[in-house]
């Protein structure tokens, strides 16, 4: 069964609505990109945003606790970190029905910063911090580990070899196929 066929479906009144029931929160609902969940910003009263996350129904709740954990670990010390609000039953994850399927439901207050992709001027200054930054999120993340996180992960520069050999022979261009397999033997 494909991941992305199991993606949630749900349209904008659906958010403004589970939102309300399981949250207590009339907001207005906006979809934001994903590639196999469905997220949505929410406003409130034009004031206060949150992020909407509908996991996909083959995703493992075990790997959203873990999401959720090292949100937890990493609160305090860096302020890049949003809160994870509970439901009015006081989940931290709920579950939402979409015809057969289940989906998982998380809300996050959002982080109203600019993508440095979207940046006209990435400063020195700027890049330094993130550097920075990233030190200090690596630092923190030694001391975190959650066994749902002990898993084959696609996108694990880990396993890039193994990706690289499995999925090279997909490409057609014949010379980036070649440039792909060369480099994936010398990791």
């Amino acid at each position: 069964m494909s991941l992305l066929t199991q993606a949630p479906q749900f349209s904008e009144q659906d958010a403004e609505r589970l939102v309300n029931e399981r949250y207590g929160l009339e907001s207005s609902a906006s979809l934001l990109p994903s590639e196999r969940d469905q997220n949505f910003v929410l406003s409130i009263s034009g004031q206060k945003r949150y992020v909407l996350k509908l996991a996909n129904a083959l995703e493992d709740k075990a790997l959203l606790e873990a999401q959720n954990a090292v949100l937890e670990h990493l609160k305090g010390h860096l302020n890049i970190i949003p809160d994870l609000l509970k439901t009015k039953q006081g989940e931290s994850i709920s579950s939402i029905s979409q015809g057969d399927r289940q989906h998982f439901v998380r809300l996050l207050s959002f982080l109203p910063e600019k993508p440095l992709a979207k940046q006209d001027w990435q400063s020195e200054a700027l890049l330094f911090d993130l550097g920075k930054q990233l030190g200090k999120l690596d630092q923190l993340l030694l001391t975190f580990d959650h066994p749902a996180l002990h898993r084959n992960f696609h996108w694990d520069l880990a396993r890039a070899p193994e990706v690289m050999a499995q999925y090279s022979e997909l490409i057609q261009d014949n010379k980036l196929k070649n440039q792909v397999q060369v480099l994936g033997k010398r990791f």
